[in-house]
């Protein structure tokens, strides 16, 4: 049988592309070596968030007394919490498994390797009109000397540690570092990041990193940045910042580097796929160099996000039947499910400045807000930043309580080119901290 379209992985973009290439009207067989949901819902996005629930409800409970409540001996199972996290990663699991079949999208458990316009797995020829590659990315393994120590994990082992280490160090304050320094500072740890660049969350707004780091300061979390990890003795990470060599101790060290596609071993010696930096390079349609070949997610490099890695996968099943739709990154939002969370869209305000926009900006901070006070939640803030000419939204950032919630309206809003007048004239319910959202505008 020759297939319409095969996929090769089997995470967010990858069953995307295959659901919408069944949606076409394609015959679809979907090929991933690992587990179907790929790392977001195996090793990333899913179980993380349910062990930061589990922290974060800890966290609550202990300042019960805040509120009025009475609660004494509290204390924690970390077999159960990760129990817990096994039984929503499987139950998601099996009703993808469960939705993809229904759709009549086949699924065969194989490593593949491209040969040519056939896909070899498991000693099986796959033969497909078209092929989507889909298949993801891994943490990356910089070259620390000593990075093999017993102390070392990544974040694929933190999903099946049985205890909370009395001390962790995390090299790389990006997001997912972030993200497990608040799990394990909530669940009580003595958490050290150290980032090489001047500032944590590369990539955010200047005014949210400088919050994101008081606050995390302000929780116990030691950062430093400006510091390069030059060794890994035993337990001990040793850097260098600002000429001086120093050294810090981690009962566990967390590699947090960043990611590397996973096109190792994908391709014969034959190909001529081309590469951009390790990733496969692609254009705007999701179009590899080679006729009827799509690249999509983490492996295309374009965005690795999930949320990228779907609409990136319509995107390609579309444009394998013809339909010239291109992708566009320009609202695609980021959120970080640290303590407060925080999440951002669209241009930072140095992005706006250097693209030569007259920037009209304001901030309303959650203090003012009195859901935010009702909750005792009330750290951060809402930044919007808006073009003075056109008044155009040009990007929103905040940070504080329901930040990855309320994120969705505003990247409506820049995904539609409204201004601020137009986004004004919503009504927000009230008390709600999405009304930080008007507040800002009014601020305009």
């Amino acid at each position: 049988m020759v297939y319409d379209i095969a996929v090769i992985g089997g995470g967010p973009g990858g069953y995307s592309a295959a659901q919408r290439a069944v949606i076409n009207g394609a015959s679809v067989i979907l090929i991933e070596m690992d587990e179907l949901g790929g790392v977001c819902l195996n090793k990333g996005c899913i179980p993380s968030k349910t062990l930061l629930k589990s922290a974060l409800l800890y966290k609550d409970i202990k300042k019960a007394g805040n509120y009025g409540i009475n609660v004494e001996n509290i204390n924690f199972d970390m077999g159960k919490i990760i129990e817990r996290k096994n039984k929503v990663v499987n139950a998601l699991k099996s009703g993808l498994t469960a939705t993809l079949k229904g759709q009549g999208i086949e699924i065969l458990k194989a490593s593949a390797k491209i040969h040519g316009k056939q896909i070899i797995a498991e000693n099986k020829i796959i033969e497909a009109n078209k092929i989507i590659i889909a298949i993801g990315s891994s943490p990356a393994r910089p070259p620390i000397k000593g990075i093999d120590s017993e102390h070392v994990i990544f974040s694929d082992h933190v999903f099946l540690m049985d205890k909370i280490p009395g001390s962790l160090v995390i090299i790389g304050g990006g997001a997912i570092g972030l993200e497990f320094a608040s799990l394990f500072s909530m669940l009580g740890s003595k958490v050290s990041i150290i980032e090489l660049k001047d500032s944590i969350l590369q990539g955010f707004d200047h005014e949210i990193q400088a919050e994101a780091e008081k606050i995390f300061k302000r929780q116990g979390i030691e950062i430093i940045t400006g510091a390069q990890v030059k060794e890994i003795k035993d337990d001990k990470v040793i850097f260098e910042k600002e000429g001086e060599t120093k050294e810090i101790i981690g009962e566990k060290i967390l590699v947090s580097t960043g990611r590397t596609p996973n096109t190792q071993g994908l391709f014969d010696e034959t190909s001529e796929i081309k590469m951009n930096k390790g990733y496969i390079a692609v254009d705007k349609k999701m179009r590899t160099n080679i006729e009827n070949i799509y690249a999509v997610g983490d492996v295309a490099g374009m965005s690795m996000l999930a949320h990228s890695a779907m609409a990136e996968g319509i995107v390609a099943a579309d444009n394998a039947f013809g339909k010239e739709i291109e992708m566009s990154y320009s609202a695609i939002p980021k959120c970080v499910y640290t303590f407060p969370e925080i999440a951002a869209v669209g241009m930072t305000e140095n992005e706006a400045a250097d693209s030569g926009y007259q920037i009209k900006k304001t901030k309303a901070p959650l203090r003012s807000n009195g859901r935010a006070l009702a909750d005792g939640t009330i750290e951060g803030f809402v930044k919007i930043l808006a073009d003075q000419k056109s008044e155009k939204i040009l990007g929103v950032h905040m940070i504080g309580s329901y930040a990855t919630e309320i994120i969705s309206e505003v990247v409506f809003a820049i995904t539609k080119g409204l201004t601020v007048k137009e986004l004004t004239q919503v009504i927000h319910p009230h008390p709600t901290v999405s009304e930080l959202i008007k507040d800002a505008l009014i601020l305009q």
